[in-house]
């Protein structure tokens, strides 16, 4: 019998401890994401024919239609992107997981899509103020409308080729 008691076991128990907690805490985030998105799904597909409110929010048919679409999408290519890098790297997929890569997908598709939206303006209305804003403190009154009259109403000067010895030409 060796009485050899090195204390490398506890290292490797406390990193598997540490693995575990991990482990439940991906778990636990992705079973509460996926529950939201399946309730925001279902107050989507109320809202989707007329805007409803919900918790003070207006939720129109669009952005209900988008919120379920981005879902489906998502749904749709993570399944396919496991599909081609098991197929890539020869490595076989549990086919029990193929239920979580689809609800993944529709809950990452829906979710982290939809916070990279920007739900500020449409352009045509961010183009409309951003030629109304004022430019400037020294002149509040003037508006990017009125800057681009002062340009266009200007003379034009005639066009001229430089030359080399402009400086020249500029002190006489």
């Amino acid at each position: 019998m060796s009485a050899n008691n090195n204390d490398n076991h506890g290292m490797a128990v406390f990193i598997g401890i540490i693995g575990a907690g991990f482990m439940f805490l991906f778990a636990f985030i992705f079973a509460a994401a996926a529950f939201f998105s399946l309730c925001m799904t279902l107050l989507c597909l109320l809202a989707w024919n007329k805007p409803r409110k919900f918790f003070g929010q207006i939720l129109t048919p669009e952005e209900a239609r988008e919120f379920v679409g981005r879902g489906l999408i998502g749904a749709v290519v993570l399944p396919v992107f496991v599909l081609f890098a098991s197929v890539l790297f020869r490595v076989q997929v549990v086919h029990d997981f193929w239920i979580y890569f689809v609800l993944g997908g529709y809950t990452g598709g829906s979710l982290s899509l939809g916070f990279a939206g920007d739900d500020t303006d449409t352009p045509q209305e961010l183009i409309k103020s951003q030629h109304t804003t004022s430019i400037g403190a020294a002149h509040p009154e003037r508006t990017i409308d009125a800057e681009y009259e002062d340009v266009s109403s200007s003379p034009a000067q005639p066009f001229r080729f430089a030359t080399w010895d402009d400086e020249e030409e500029l002190r006489k």
